[in-house]
C-alpha cells in the first residue's frame, strides 16, 4: 500500500494518537468496565496505543525544535496549567480520590534530563561556566522535587493541620512533581531519553517493542510507594497492549506535517473534562 511506502508524518501520528486517547477515555468514563465487552476491550487497547505516540512525538519536538530551553519550558507551563484546571474541576465534580492524567509533566521531565545530558556535554567542550550552572539548576531542580516530599511529609505530617497539608500537597504536585511519580513512570522519560539519541524511528520501533515485552514481563512485579511509582505502567488495565504503537513509530517518515502547536495541550484536558462532565450531569455516574 502507498502509505506504507509514504510513511507517515509527526502530525498524523499525533492525530492518530489524539483519536485513539478519546476513544479510550469515552469508554473508560462513560462506560460500566465489563471485560466480557469485547468491544469495549478492543477500545480500551487501542487507547493503550495512544501514550507511546505521544511520547515518541514529544521526542521528536526535542529533536527538531530550534530552542530546546523554549520548548522544555513551554511544556512546564502547559503542565502547570493543566494541573491547576484538574485541581479546580475536581475540588467542584469530582470526589478526593479521582485523579486527571496529565502526561505533560511526563514530557517537561523527558526534556529537563535531555537538557542536562546536552549541556554536560557542551560544557565539557567548551567549558562554559553558564551552561555549567544551568545543569546544576536543572540536576537541583529534579532532586529536590524527588526528595522534597518524601523528607518534608514524613517529618511534618503530624504537626501541620489537616487543611494547610492539603494546600502544600497541591502547591508541590502542580508546580513541582517528583519526576518518580510522573504518569506512566520514570520509565517512560527513560524510554524518551534513548530515543532521542538514537533518532532513527527503525531502530526506535524495535527498541519500545523490547520495552514493551519487559513491561510485559515486569507486569505486577515493580513496586509502587506514595513517593515512588515503579509499578504503573505494568499494573494499569491492558496497558500492555501498548506494543501495537510500534508499527506507528517504525512508520514515521521524519517529516513534520501540518502544525497545530497548541492544540494538543489545549484538547488533552479539556476532553478529559467534558467527558466527566457528561458521565456527571446526563448519565448520573459517580467517580
Amino acid at each position: 500500500m502507498n502509505f506504507l511506502k509514504k510513511g507517515l508524518d509527526g502530525f498524523t501520528i499525533k492525530v492518530l494518537a489524539l483519536i485513539f486517547m478519546t476513544i479510550d477515555h469515552t469508554v473508560q468514563y462513560l462506560i460500566p468496565m465489563n471485560p466480557r465487552n469485547k468491544i469495549m476491550m478492543i477500545f480500551i487497547i487501542l487507547g493503550r496505543i495512544s501514550a507511546p505516540l505521544f511520547l515518541f512525538m514529544a521526542t521528536q519536538g526535542l529533536i527538531h525544535t530550534k530552542s530546546k530551553y523554549k520548548y522544555v519550558l513551554r511544556l512546564y507551563v502547559a503542565a502547570v496549567i493543566c494541573s491547576i484546571f484538574n485541581s479546580i474541576f475536581s475540588h467542584i465534580f469530582l470526589p478526593s480520590s479521582s485523579y486527571i492524567g496529565n502526561m505533560i509533566f511526563t514530557f517537561f521531565y523527558l526534556g529537563i534530563v535531555v537538557l542536562i545530558l546536552e549541556n554536560i556535554r557542551t560544557y565539557f567542550k567548551n567549558k562554559n561556566l553558564r551552561v555549567l550552572i544551568i545543569t546544576a539548576f536543572l540536576l537541583l531542580f529534579i532532586v529536590v522535587s524527588s526528595l522534597w516530599p518524601w523528607i518534608f511529609y514524613e517529618r511534618y505530617y503530624d504537626y501541620i493541620p489537616e487543611n494547610m497539608m492539603n494546600i502544600i500537597v497541591i502547591v508541590q504536585k502542580t508546580f513541582i512533581p517528583s519526576i518518580l511519580k510522573v504518569d506512566y513512570t520514570v520509565f517512560f522519560v527513560l524510554l524518551g531519553v534513548i530515543w532521542y539519541y538514537i533518532d532513527n524511528s527503525k531502530i526506535n520501533s524495535i527498541i519500545f517493542f523490547i520495552f514493551s515485552i519487559i513491561n510485559i514481563l515486569l507486569q505486577g512485579k515493580l513496586p509502587g510507594s506514595p513517593y515512588i511509582d515503579l509499578g504503573s505502567l505494568s499494573n494499569v488495565t491492558l496497558q500492555h497492549y501498548m506494543i501495537f504503537a510500534t508499527p506507528f513509530i517504525y512508520l514515521y517518515n521524519g517529516k513534520k506535517g501540518r502544525s497545530f502547536k497548541y492544540f494538543f495541550y489545549i484538547y488533552y484536558p479539556l476532553h478529559q473534562y467534558l467527558l466527566f462532565l457528561i458521565g456527571i450531569f446526563f448519565l448520573n455516574k459517580t467517580y
